[in-house]
């Protein structure tokens, strides 16, 4: 690297500063390789693959102003690549704007009907907008392209369950996820949920002891567990200590930072749940809920003096 700092990297190639720069990110040197596709930014600006290098690295370091800069210019550049369009929705969905996400993902889906990735993510997508038959239907499709993926399946479960409370169907699909990958652990948190608004509370503990056991260093797993202690048994300090190891996990986990915020809430503890809300708004200006549960608590809180 002192090397190359030496030369003038941006009279070499555009493919040689890409792969110069993905060795370095596999090597575990991020700053390096964002510094060497800076020259390559410089030297070669309209380069589709020069932008999807930045935009991938700016993804992994949670910067999503970046990542949505840089995949929105690789779309750009090549507007028929389904993949970008797919991650630039991605991008969006993330800086909270659903509806575009939305409408990328179908243009993806019209360059590549079997694109599974972005017809699980319109699934999501939809299912959050509250359209859950369209979200099934286009989850199970990609279920049929890609049936052995686990995370599938729990995308699948995860509609059935919260989507229309089809306890049953959602249970047999994060099973189906947990026989392909017994140690995914969102599945996990995903079936303690299930099981218990089944009513299959023994079950759901059971396997909520299993799952710790192995102390899955996955912060949607954590999610998934805070948010059963808290609003499913109200025990509150448990959710709190689950929510925060979510966060000390990913800590821009903007849905763990408001749901940390409920459970402070619930527990009395409202300046703490206000910075909690901040945070989620902070990481995600988009994120409705944590607005919404805001301003719910500023009114609870100040009543009197409004």
């Amino acid at each position: 690297l002192e090397l190359a700092a030496s030369q003038n990297l941006q009279s070499l190639s555009s493919t040689t500063l890409v792969l110069f720069a993905v060795s370095l990110k596999r090597l575990g040197l991020p700053d390096e390789s964002q510094w060497v596709l800076q020259q390559a930014e410089r030297a070669y600006p309209s380069d589709f693959w020069v932008n999807v290098s930045l935009a991938e690295l700016a993804s992994d370091a949670g910067r999503t102003e970046d990542e949505l800069r840089y995949w929105s210019i690789s779309v750009a550049l090549r507007p028929e690549n389904p993949v970008a369009c797919t991650r630039l929705a991605s991008a969006m969905w993330k800086a909270g704007k659903n509806d575009r996400a939305i409408e990328l993902l179908r243009a993806s889906l019209r360059l590549d009907p079997e694109l599974c990735s972005a017809r699980e993510n319109l699934g999501v997508s939809l299912a959050v907008r509250g359209q859950t038959e369209q979200a099934l239907s286009e989850l199970k499709k990609a279920v049929s392209l890609q049936p052995d993926s686990a995370l599938t399946h729990n995308n699948l479960g995860w509609v059935f369950l919260h989507g229309n409370q089809d306890y049953e169907a959602a249970i047999a699909e994060f099973r189906k996820a947990l026989r392909l990958d017994p140690q995914l652990a969102l599945a996990q948190g995903n079936l303690v949920v299930a099981l218990h608004y089944a009513g299959e509370v023994d079950a759901a503990i059971e396997v909520l002891g299993d799952a710790m056991k192995t102390k899955p260093d996955d912060a949607g797993f954590y999610n998934v567990v805070g948010a059963f202690w808290c609003d499913d048994k109200q025990e509150y300090d448990l959710a709190i200590e689950a929510f925060r190891e979510a966060i000390r996990l990913r800590k821009d986990y903007s849905l763990a930072h408001r749901n940390l915020g409920n459970a402070l809430r619930n527990k009395g503890m409202i300046m703490d749940a206000i910075a909690s809300y901040n945070t989620a708004i902070a990481i995600r200006p988009g994120h409705a809920a944590a607005h919404v549960a805001l301003a719910n608590t500023y009114v609870e809180t100040y009543r009197s003096d409004l």
